[in-house]
């Protein structure tokens, strides 16, 4: 008996000294990560939440960062963490983002360049206020019979201007603006960046953002016309 409750008494004193290593290594990862020299006001805070999401789950984030922030908890010097996305770019659900001009550079082993990294967040942001924004530039009345006036004024945060970024530093094989004006930015306008649980949040990117392959023939389009017309008139028909 007294050996059971020596047992339990160093269980319990045990347990407080892990929480308390594993806070102490959180906190210096933090602040080894906001002393990363491509850390800045546009940056930090995007860097921050994924940061915060892949503590509490790993698969939450691109390999590169997961790999980036296992190195930082591990004692990965500043510039030294960061491993570069697969070549040709990162894939999320049906996006592949480019690399930026920069970032097609070979990069060694000992770690990415600053540059490499900042053009890296860049299109990271740039899909996030896609993911933030786009609705605002939705056509939401491709008909024009709504009478409310919809302001088609398109947030700076969608310009690449806005992220010191031109055409030129995208590859060409990658039509990365095309594909986030496909999603957020046609007939549909959806907001989701807002929910704070990340489940459901990610819940409805992936069904948005996942691969629209369905093409269909002129035949079968008429087709889907004809039955659109004939379940909109059985409803005005019961509606009466």
């Amino acid at each position: 008996m007294a050996r059971t409750r020596t047992t339990i008494a160093a269980t319990q004193l045990t347990k407080p000294e892990s929480s308390t290593k594993h806070q102490a290594r959180a906190q210096s990862a933090a602040a080894s990560v906001k002393h990363e020299s491509f850390m800045n006001g546009s940056t930090s805070v995007y860097i921050e939440q994924m940061y915060a999401a892949w503590q509490e789950d790993p698969n939450s984030v691109h390999k590169s960062w997961d790999a980036y922030f296992r190195n930082v908890e591990q004692g990965a010097a500043p510039g030294q963490a960061f491993q570069a996305p697969p070549t040709g770019g990162l894939t999320l659900t049906g996006i592949t983002q480019p690399s930026a001009g920069a970032a097609s550079t070979a990069l060694s082993t000992a770690g990415a360049s600053v540059q490499s990294i900042s053009d890296h967040l860049k299109i990271q942001l740039l899909i996030r206020s896609y993911q933030m924004r786009g609705h605002n530039v939705a056509d939401l009345d491709p008909l024009g019979i709504n009478s409310a006036d919809l302001d088609d004024t398109v947030p700076p945060e969608l310009e690449l201007s806005f992220y010191g970024l031109n055409e030129n530093d995208l590859e060409r094989d990658f039509d990365i603006i095309d594909r986030l004006k496909d999603i957020y930015c046609l007939r549909t306008g959806v907001e989701y960046m807002h929910l704070t649980n990340y489940q459901q949040q990610d819940w409805i990117r992936r069904r948005f953002e996942a691969p629209r392959v369905t093409e269909l023939s002129r035949d079968q389009k008429k087709v889907l016309f004809k039955r659109l017309i004939r379940s909109t008139k059985f409803e005005e028909f019961l509606a009466k």
